[in-house]
């Protein structure tokens, strides 16, 4: 007695289930149910036979109800407190009802003999039989618990270690689970206070989203391995995934809908018992206990009846969309991180079938359907059909001809139900398709919407998604009134059924219409509305849900990029392609719990990605053999593509070594595979012959790509990107990216949020930051894709000297460098010359001079062109893109007074008087006093140090900040006076950031189609890419996808350079234009631009000072401030001028 006095003050917070746990439960609810009605049958049979109350007619049955409640509170305490010896007691207890209750059924069946008939003798065997169920879970409990401990491994639930636990939703009793009791706690704390995310605790392991994507995956894995070379089904991963689930909603749901029909059997009866009740009749009774027959014809006992299986109906429905529920979120979390994994391993270059707009669909809508079907309508699969059969048998039974009659007026309205269905289904693929077209054209707008602003085509862009839009909405208004249609046949369906089997019934059948047929009648009919009604709902939703896991299994069989093939394995201890993803999924699940950031770099084994396709007049090599020692990388023979489905190589006949710890520098002209052979390396192309082979010492890889890509996060953590932080390394990363500068400018030092997609970081601190990323990283390969591009001279000389020929080469780490400034070139290990897809030289300087003289002296003359003409009064620009802090931007323009002339501006003065300018309210100004006058047809080159207020500058003239003192004069106009968009399509602006848009070259180069075939021919060939797209297919018709993948960067730039062009502006203005192509073909641009826009006031912001050699007027700028502003020569002479220490540090 004290042991469980001393277990009463137990507070647990979950209960462990004990084997068959479930079944006690389902079983004891049957047996209540049973005891309850047994009881009332002892009442019933006291009423109806005895005229003094006997009581031991029904207090047995209560007593035993009573005893059944007390025994599962015990049992609940049992597993509450894990105590299984506690079995014991309740071992007796039921023994004890089985004896008990034998008894009681010998005494009846002495009096009566074995009368099936009578319901006591029927109930008393139906209560030995739960007894002995109930006995029989107690022995498996001691059994396992206690007689055989060892005969079940004794798992303890690591939830049960968490504190904040709140969702025991699997660690309490099934009655609790069945009807949400467990919550209450949550409604509980609503009422006292406001509900935020840490009062929610933590989820147990089963629903943790890890362990729901590792099952799935597992699934569909193996559907991918037995599918052959069809698509795999998903269907088959829900299914296998979820089937026990699936099956328990299902019949869950039969059952449900089986009670539903005991309404309608009931009421009849109730009809009839009513009309005899009230007739007074004088019954003879034959049993001194009442029968079956006479049980359940009694209108009270029915009543009670059809309240219980109310209450069992509306428990088991809460229950079973409970469990609908979770598959509905566990597929839909599955499903998001399958697609968002395939979005990672699909190639660079973009297809119809992964755009942006179907991916995000794909995320959000798809997944989407897929949960609500599952939620709300998985029961209805089955369910729903046979409720409909159900009712058309019964229907039939009663009304007879008349009931032949309705359901063929069903049978008959039900076609054009499933035509409205198919109608809907074909309008909502299409709509889906209109709306993958908006999604991606909205996209396209976000992305590029400084370009947008710049250049005034806001409207245009926007329009273009309002069409879609619209023709979006006119298909979404069909589906709407088709489901509206659908909804009005269900709902008269049933009203129009009834009035005809009554019309037909009064016409043909002699019997009159009695009130037990006409009520259960008009009960079934709305039984059958049920499912008519949600029949449109349910029919969209499979509908939806059929085409979004066709859409979906589609997209996850598209080709992916090599490297991450899934059905590639280990060959040999080496790693071919397939594995590098395979390997890096497992650490990063490894990881997860200590690390939630992605980590940097990829942890891979010796391996090597080899040919798996057989093409013609490509040699095809076998696996490579082991790899030096002293090889880092090496490339045999090697063939690749952008993709799996066509075999035209990109790269051809790649043979290289790149030794460990050495600098490998690789140059070439734009659009040569320059960026192509890092991507080869990376694994991100299809091997059509050859290898790649990674040494197993060298098997960690930093890259830095040529467009810099920061998280939202503070400036430290995206250099940490998940490594721990060492005060001593982190300083010295700083120090050799020349960040240290530019912290002291932050408001926040390194702890300064960075904006979405770095917004509010120049140009060059967005490279740094990216560089500082790779140099932080514990990788023994680093590859940086031209991140010198853009930095001004004095921070991309630094970087050099200090981060890639010091740092990097201190911890000896192997460096693949691509860049344009060949000056660096003595510095290399190893040279790598591109042309045409190919590496035509390699080996150091040294070995090019001694075995290509030509090309070394082209290389040497240029530099020492570049050279004399810095010596010539030339300087060396810097780049800076601009803070992007747009909330500017947006503000309504001011009031317009003036309308300038159709050919304004005609000369391209521009006087800058006594500018101040800022970003936003708030911020501290970007310029400060600016004074500047621009002669017309003057070329001004505009520099200094990043974040000086270069690009800031340029967005004043196109009042893309605010200007809070001065104003600027062009032409003899204010420009505040006249239109914001009259202003910037008047003028040209070629931002550092190259932005394509998805669609013909044709519309990339003219969106507003105001020009002919001939002056985008002559733009092209200004930006020297005219013979380029000659040898396109499809010349200016070739499609452009995404962002502008297919396409180098280079070559974005100059395709932004023929569209400015093409606007023919008297001003234009050039922000790092030309900052990734090579020096050779800069140099033609700038003689070509020189010629052809000889009487144009230009405006340039360039990193080379070959890129500004003819400039007429140099303004330096320091901290928003004007520090110089003359000729070239004059502010060579000045004495400790900046724009002299600019060119002598370029020297």
């Amino acid at each position: 007695m004290k042991y469980f006095t001393e277990l009463r003050y137990y507070d647990y917070k979950f209960l462990l289930h004990y084997p068959g746990h479930a079944f006690k439960w389902t079983i004891s609810g049957i047996l209540i149910v049973v005891l309850f009605f047994s009881a009332a049958e002892g009442i019933l049979t006291d009423l109806s036979r005895n005229d003094v109350t006997n009581l031991y007619l029904y207090i047995p049955q209560m007593l035993s109800l009573l005893g059944l409640i007390i025994s599962l509170m015990y049992y609940h305490h049992m597993e509450y407190w894990d105590r299984p010896h506690l079995a014991w007691l309740l071992l007796l207890y039921w023994i004890m009802a089985i004896i008990g209750e034998v008894l009681a059924i010998f005494r009846v069946s002495q009096s009566i003999g074995f009368n099936y008939s009578i319901l006591r003798l029927d109930v008393g065997i139906i209560t030995t039989i739960l007894y002995c169920c109930c006995a029989a879970v107690e022995i498996n409990v001691l059994h396992k618990k206690i007689v055989c401990p060892f005969s079940e491994e004794k798992i303890f639930p690591k939830d049960f270690v968490e504190t904040n636990l709140y969702y025991m939703q699997s660690y309490v009793n099934i009655l609790s689970n069945a009807t949400i009791w467990w919550l209450n706690w949550l409604v509980s704390l609503s009422r006292r206070q406001t509900i935020v995310l840490d009062d929610l605790g933590c989820l147990p392991g089963e629903f943790e989203g890890k362990r729901m994507i590792e099952a799935f995956n597992k699934v569909y894995r193996y559907e991918q391995q037995n599918c052959g070379k069809r698509v795999p089904s998903l269907w088959k991963v829900y299914w296998r995934t979820h089937y026990t689930m699936i099956i328990r909603v299902c019949v869950l749901r039969f059952i449900h809908s089986a009670l539903t029909f005991v309404g309608p059997a009931c009421l009849g009866k109730i009809v009839m018992y009513a009309t005899e009740y009230y007739a007074n009749d004088i019954k003879i009774y034959s049993s001194p206990f009442v029968t079956v027959d006479e049980f359940f014809s009694n209108g009270f006992i029915l009543v009670l009846l059809i309240f219980t299986i109310l209450v069992i109906r509306n428990t088991l429905y809460v229950y079973l969309y409970g469990i609908s529920t979770i598959i509905g979120l566990q597929l839909k979390t599955a499903l998001q991180n399958l697609v968002y994994e395939k979005t990672l391993r699909l190639p660079l270059q973009s297809t119809d079938d992964t755009t942006v707009g179907k991916t995000i669909n794909h995320m959000s809508v798809d997944v989407t359907v897929i949960q609500f079907f599952f939620t709300l309508f998985l029961g209805f699969v089955l369910a729903n059909p046979l409720h409909i059969l159900i009712v058309s048998i019964w229907l039939l039974y009663l009304m007879g001809i008349a009931g032949v009659v309705g359901i063929c007026v069903l049978l008959l309205i039900m076609p054009l139900a499933l035509k409205t269905a198919r109608m809907q289904h074909k309008l909502q693929h299409v709509n889906m398709h209109h709306s993958d077209i908006r999604v991606k054209k909205t996209n396209e707008l976000l992305q590029g919407i400084k370009l947008l602003k710049l250049s005034g085509w806001e409207e245009l862009f926007a329009s273009n998604i309002t069409n879609t839009r619209s023709e979006e909405m006119k298909l979404t208004s069909k589906v709407a009134m088709y489901f509206l249609l659908s909804g009005l046949l269900s709902q008269a369906l049933p009203w129009i059924i009834a009035l005809t089997m009554f019309a037909v019934y009064s016409q043909l059948d002699t019997e009159p219409l009695t009130p037990d047929v006409v009520f259960t009648t008009l009960v079934l009919i709305n039984f059958l509305s049920q499912p008519l009604f949600v029949m449109p709902s349910f029919a969209k939703y499979t509908i939806d849900m059929v085409a979004a896991t066709k859409r979906l299994a589609h997209f996850l069989s598209v080709d992916e990029i090599e490297g991450n093939a899934e059905h590639r394995s280990i060959v040999d201890g080496r790693m071919d392609s397939g594995c590098l993803h395979e390997l890096t999924e497992e650490y990063e699940m490894n990881t997860i719990e200590m690390k939630p950031t992605t980590p940097l770099v990829q942890r891979v084994q010796r391996h090597n990605y080899q040919t798996t396709h057989e093409i013609n007049q490509l040699p095809i090599t076998a696996t490579a053999g082991h790899i030096e020692t002293d090889v880092a990388i090496e490339i045999v023979n090697g063939y690749f593509s952008w993709g799996r489905s066509t075999y035209e190589a990109v790269l051809n006949n790649i043979n290289v070594k790149i030794k460990t710890g050495t600098l490998t520098i690789v140059v070439g002209k734009i659009g040569t595979g320059k960026s192509s052979l890092v991507s080869a390396i990376l694994g991100e192309m299809n091997t059509i012959s050859g290898s790649v082979t990674f040494n197993g010492r060298d098997n960690r890889i930093a890259y830095v790509a040529q467009k810099a890509w920061l998280q939202n996060a503070s400036l430290r953590d995206n250099i940490l990107f998940g490594e721990t932080y060492v005060r001593e390394r982190y300083n010295t990363v700083l120090q050799v990216c020349a960040l240290n500068a530019d912290l002291r400018s932050l408001p926040g030092g390194d702890m300064t949020e960075i904006g979405e997609r770095g917004i509010n970081m120049s140009g060059g601190q967005k490279h740094r930051i990216c560089l500082a990323r790779a140099l932080y990283s514990n990788t023994d390969v680093v590859i940086l894709d031209d991140p010198l591009s853009a930095l001004d001279v004095h921070v991309s000389t630094h970087i050099m000297e200090n981060a890639i020929l010091g740092y990097l080469r201190e911890q000896q780490r192997t460096v693949i460098l691509v860049t344009h400034q060949i000056q660096h070139l003595e510095h290399a290990n190893q040279v790598l010359v591109m042309e045409n897809g190919q590496i035509i030289k390699k080996g150091d300087l040294r070995e090019i001079r001694s075995h290509n003289i030509e090309m070394y002296r082209q290389w040497k003359e240029l530099i020492s062109t570049i050279s004399e003409s810095e010596n010539e009064n030339e300087n060396e620009l810097v780049t800076k893109k601009d803070l992007g802090l747009y909330s500017g931007t947006f503000k309504a323009p001011k009031p317009c007074t003036v309308s300038p002339p159709n050919n304004w501006p005609s000369r391209g003065s521009i006087n800058i008087q006594n500018i101040t300018a800022r970003y936003a309210i708030g911020l501290d100004p970007v310029l400060t006093n600016v004074s500047v006058k621009i002669r017309p047809g003057e070329k001004v080159g505009i520099c200094g140090r990043t974040g000086s207020g270069k690009s800031s500058l340029t967005l004043t003239l196109l009042r893309m900040i605010d200007i809070i003192e001065g104003r600027i004069i062009i032409d003899g106009i204010d420009i505040s006076k006249i239109s914001v968009l009259t202003l910037r399509r008047r003028m040209s602006i070629i931002p550092q950031d190259p932005v394509l848009f998805c669609g013909t070259l044709r519309f990339n180069l003219d969106p507003e189609e105001k020009y002919g075939d001939q002056d985008l021919w002559n733009a092209l060939e200004i930006a020297q890419l005219k013979d380029c797209v000659l040898e396109m297919d499809e010349q200016l018709d070739t499609i452009v996808t995404d962002g502008g993948d297919n396409i180098s960067t280079g070559q974005r730039q100059l395709i932004c350079l023929a569209r400015a062009f093409l606007r023919k502006s008297r001003i234009l203005i050039m922000d790092e234009a030309t900052a990734s192509v090579d020096f050779e073909t800069d140099a033609t641009l700038q003689a070509v631009i020189a010629t052809a826009f000889s009487d144009k006031t230009v405006l340039t912001i360039a990193h080379r000072i070959s890129t500004i050699l003819d400039s007429d007027t140099v303004l330096v700028l320091s901290e928003g401030r004007v520090v110089e502003y003359g000729t070239p020569q004059k502010l060579l002479r000045k004495d400790g001028g900046m724009f002299a220490s600019l060119v002598n540090n370029t020297e």
